[in-house]
């Protein structure tokens, strides 16, 4: 029945009766096939609803429509029974991706997180490496993203080179960023001038480098440590 509803493209039916063939018997004949078609019905669904979608340019969590609901829960059942499944990975990296676009971003760092688990070298689990950091940056959770972005690098078998160096990148901002938010922000201008001063010693190479140490500089200067400033500016 489900197949005819979804061949006349009565796609929320189908879902429906898709998803009752998988709860009569998580281990039936028609089991798998029924819990892959109700991804399919639902991604009709979301995809006749897309003008809906939230807008991005905000931070603040979006709860997800029906059609967007439906399809979450059809990617969180397959997942669920069908661990050791090909399409298991990229299952769940869709249903991280879809919370990720609706900034639920605790939701779909734990996805995320099972994907790089499950297959650290695969192009997902750098694809979601990459967003996990990006939701930090988004809502400036500074110290997390630093400490996160340290945690992959050290994963020797996650990502590629130039992944790697993207990450080594964003770990310096944060580091940079920390000083900002921890010390300059505060006015607390030995701790800013200890903290940029340190921030150089650590990457002398970064593209920040230089504006470290004119701060670092200006901030002993603040504090009446003229020859600490003079010391830094030569």
């Amino acid at each position: 029945y489900g197949e005819l509803l979804y061949k006349l493209e009565d796609f929320d039916a189908a879902y429906a009766e898709f998803m009752t063939v998988v709860s009569i018997d998580e281990a039936g004949q028609h089991t798998e096939h029924c819990a892959e078609s109700a991804i399919h019905a639902a991604n009709e669904l979301v995809e006749a609803d897309s003008g809906s979608s939230p807008a991005r340019g905000t931070t603040e969590s979006v709860e997800l429509n029906d059609p967007e609901q439906k399809l979450l829960a059809a990617l969180d059942q397959f997942a669920r029974i069908y661990p050791d499944h090909a399409d298991t990975k990229v299952s769940i990296y869709r249903s991280a991706y879809l919370l990720y676009e609706h900034n639920q971003f605790r939701e779909s760092s734990e996805r995320f997180r099972t994907v790089i688990r499950m297959d650290p070298s695969s192009s997902q689990a750098e694809q979601a490496a990459h967003l996990i950091l990006d939701s930090l940056g988004l809502i400036e959770d500074w110290q997390t993203l630093q400490t996160v972005a340290q945690d992959f690098i050290s994963q020797e078998d996650l990502g590629s080179r130039r992944f790697k160096r993207e990450i080594a990148e964003v770990y310096e901002n944060a580091s940079f960023k920390l000083v900002q938010v921890n010390f300059e922000e505060q006015e607390n201008w030995l701790g800013a001038a200890d903290g940029f001063w340190a921030f150089y010693q650590q990457f002398p190479e970064s593209e920040n480098a230089a504006r470290a140490l004119k701060n670092s500089a200006v901030y002993y200067g603040k504090e009446g440590q003229r020859e600490r400033a003079m010391a830094t500016r030569r």
